[in-house]
């Protein structure tokens, strides 16, 4: 049987780590975003954002 590994890193480590991937990927998704509205205009990107918080709704339960 294996013993679990120790992590070496503090909690404050992970937490400092996850926001700044967290922000990262937040813009990350705001640059493809933009250029998806490039692309389809704002009309449709507001129509996308409402559908796909509408099947937020439905998909995630716990929002």
């Amino acid at each position: 049987m294996t013993t679990p590994a120790i992590s070496s890193h503090s909690d404050s480590d992970h937490s400092t780590r996850q926001r700044n991937v967290a922000a990262y990927s937040n813009v990350i998704a705001d640059r493809i975003q933009d250029e998806w509205a490039t692309h389809v205009g704002a009309q449709r990107m507001r129509q996308l954002r409402d559908t796909s918080t509408r099947l937020r709704e439905i998909t995630d339960p716990y929002t």
